[in-house]
């Protein structure tokens, strides 16, 4: 499974075996389980209720459920997880899609050597599969780096909570 998805999750919780998961577990049932991040939780979901789902349900006669549900998870998880809308960001849902879409059409092949090969010869869905983590790589990074230049011990998003957390080595 890391192979079909490490390009696009890296060495994250859901990828990674041994030390490395027990660490990020460890981390994460901390700052998940406290009172404060079930709140921001609770907040956030409300907020984006409220300014985006009942709009988009309300606005048109006919609603394509499933692209508002996925645009009302995705919203919610760049929020909580990160702390930013991600309409600030251009083309980080577009990207993360791709990405998300080819990564998972990897354990459709008949053989792992079809988009490996692809993969090294920068051909095709791996070419576009390249770009589109480039682009979500590059919008994380830019989050982290802003987030870096500020205090982010006493922010409610996750992404500021493990940064508080973890030493800038663990990061």
């Amino acid at each position: 499974m890391s192979a079909i998805l490490g390009d696009l999750l890296g060495k994250g919780i859901f990828i990674v075996d041994g030390e490395h998961w027990k660490f990020q577990r460890q981390i994460a049932s901390l700052e998940l389980g406290s009172v404060s991040v079930r709140a921001y939780a609770h907040e956030v979901l409300n907020n984006v209720i409220e300014d985006r789902f009942f709009p988009a349900l309300l606005g048109s006669s006919v609603v394509d459920l499933q692209d508002v549900l996925k645009k009302f998870s995705f919203v919610n998880i760049c929020k909580f997880s990160f702390g930013v809308d991600p309409a600030g960001l251009d083309g980080l849902a577009e990207a993360f899609d791709v990405a998300s879409m080819i990564s998972s059409e990897r354990a459709l092949c008949p053989t792992s050597l079809i988009w490996r090969a692809k993969r090294v010869l920068n051909i095709g869905s791996e070419r576009k599969l390249k770009a589109a983590i480039s682009k979500v790589n590059f919008l994380a990074e830019s989050i982290i780096r802003e987030r870096r230049k500020k205090e982010f011990n006493n922010k409610s998003d996750l992404l500021s909570r493990f940064m508080g957390s973890v030493s800038d080595d663990s990061i």
